[in-house]
C-alpha cells in the first residue's frame, strides 16, 4: 500500500470512528436529557402523593445522574452509559418498592435496552441474566409482587434484548462485509497498480531496447557499407595486381616455350644446361600463373577456403616437377637433392596444383635450412 492509500484509509477509518462516536454521544445526550426530564416530572408529582420522600429522592437522583452523564459523555462514554443504566434501574426500583407502583416493574426493559444499544448486546444479555435472577429469587416480602408480573418483566427484558440483537446483527454484518470488501478492493487496487508499474517498466525497457536495436541496425548498416567498400577496393587491387603480374609472366612463359620448342631459331646451338634451366623457369612460371588464378577467385577468398580440383594424377610426375623446380637452389649451395621412388606408384586422387605447392614449400624450406649434405625425397 502506498503512502497516499494509507493516508486515505486512515482518514476513512477515522471518519467512520468519529461518526460512531458522534452517534453514541447523541444517544447519551438524549438519554441524559430524558433522565433529567423524568426527574423533573417526578418532582412535579410530589403534591399528588402523601409519602413524597422516595419521590423526592428518586427525582433528585434522576436529575443528578442525568446531569453527570450529560457532563462526562465526551470524556468517559462507558461511565456515562453505566450512570444512565443505574439511574434507570434506580427509578424502576423506587417506583416498585417504596412507592408501590407494581406495573413499573415492566419498565426494566428500558435500562436493559439502553445498555444493550450503547455497549453491546452481550452486555444486555448479562444484565438481563442478573435482573432475571433477582426477580426470580427476591423474596415476596421485599418485592411484594406476584410471580406473574415478574415473569412478564423477565419476558419483556429478554424480548427487548432479542429484538435489539436481531436489529443490530444485520447492521454489524453489513458493516463488516463492507469493511472487508473495502480492504479487498484496496488490495486489488494495490495489486493492479503494481502490475501497472511493472507494465510501464516493461514498456520502458522495450522502448530502450528498440532504441538500442535501431542504433545497432545503423551501426550494422555502416559496417556493411564499409565492408562493401573494402570488397570493391580488394577487387580493384586484385585486378590491378593480376594485370601487372600476368603481363610479364606471360612474356616469360612465351619466351621459354619458344626457346625450348625451337632452339634453332637463335642460330647457334643452345647448351643443354641452359635449356634445362629454361625448363625450370617455364614450369615455375606456369605454377605461378595457376596461383594467380587462385588469387583472382574472390568468392573463394571471401569464403575463407579454397576449392580443390581433384583428379587422378601420376604422383611421380608431381614429385619430379617439384624437384626439378627447386634443384637450382640446392646446386647453388652445393647440396644434393635425390629422389627414391618405388615404381610404379598408383594414381592419386588429389589436386595437382596444391600437392605440387606443398612439395615446393617443403623442399624450399629444406634447402634453405640445410647447410651440408642434402635432402632425399622417399616415396
Amino acid at each position: 500500500m502506498t503512502s497516499d492509500e494509507g493516508t486515505r484509509t486512515s482518514d476513512w477509518t477515522t471518519a467512520l470512528v468519529d461518526i460512531f462516536k458522534q452517534l453514541q454521544a447523541d444517544t447519551i445526550l438524549l438519554a441524559s436529557i430524558g433522565l433529567i426530564f423524568l426527574g423533573i416530572i417526578l418532582l412535579g408529582l410530589i403534591p399528588a402523593f402523601q409519602d413524597t420522600n422516595w419521590l423526592v429522592i428518586n427525582g433528585l437522583l434522576l436529575l443528578v445522574v442525568g446531569l453527570v452523564a450529560l457532563l462526562i459523555r465526551n470524556h468517559s462514554y462507558v461511565l456515562s452509559v453505566c450512570l444512565v443504566t443505574l439511574g434507570s434501574l434506580a427509578t424502576v426500583g423506587i417506583l416498585v418498592i417504596p412507592l408501590d407502583v407494581k406495573l413499573a416493574l415492566l419498565f426494566l426493559f428500558l435500562p436493559v435496552g439502553i445498555f444493550s444499544l450503547m455497549i453491546k448486546p452481550l452486555g444486555g444479555v448479562i444484565l438481563s441474566i442478573v435482573l432475571s435472577g433477582i426477580l426470580v429469587y427476591l423474596p415476596d416480602a421485599v418485592l411484594q409482587t406476584g410471580m406473574d408480573l415478574r415473569y412478564y418483566a423477565i419476558v419483556a427484558m429478554w424480548l427487548v434484548v432479542g429484538l435489539i440483537y436481531l436489529a443490530i446483527r444485520p447492521l454489524i454484518t453489513t458493516v463488516r462485509y463492507v469493511w472487508d470488501s473495502y480492504e479487498r478492493n484496496l488490495e486489488l487496487l494495490e495489486t493492479s497498480r503494481n502490475y501497472q508499474m511493472q507494465l510501464n517498466q516493461t514498456l520502458q525497457e522495450l522502448t530502450e531496447a528498440n532504441v538500442q536495436q535501431n542504433r545497432f541496425n545503423q551501426m550494422a548498416q555502416s559496417l556493411r557499407q564499409i565492408a562493401e567498400d573494402e570488397r570493391k577496393a580488394k577487387e580493384e587491387f586484385v585486378a590491378n595486381v593480376s594485370h601487372e603480374l600476368r603481363t610479364p609472366l606471360n612474356m616469360i612463359t612465351g619466351f621459354c616455350e619458344m626457346i625450348l620448342q625451337s632452339p634453332e631459331t637463335y642460330g647457334k646451338k643452345i647448351p643443354p644446361t641452359l635449356l634445362s634451366d629454361l625448363g625450370v623457369v617455364l614450369r615455375n612460371s606456369q605454377h605461378l600463373s595457376s596461383l594467380i588464378d587462385d588469387v583472382l577467385d574472390l568468392s573463394q577468398i571471401d569464403a575463407g577456403r579454397m576449392a580443390l580440383v581433384k583428379e587422378r594424377v601420376d604422383f611421380t610426375e608431381i614429385i619430379k616437377t617439384a624437384v626439378t623446380a627447386v634443384r637450382p637452389l640446392y646446386e647453388s649451395k652445393g647440396l644434393y637433392l635425390k629422389t627414391e621412388i618405388e615404381e610404379p606408384l598408383p594414381p592419386v586422387y588429389c589436386d595437382r596444383t596444391r600437392m605440387r605447392e606443398v612439395l615446393l614449400n617443403l623442399l624450399s624450406n629444406a634447402g634453405r635450412f640445410t647447410e651440408e649434405g642434402g635432402v632425399i625425397v622417399k616415396v
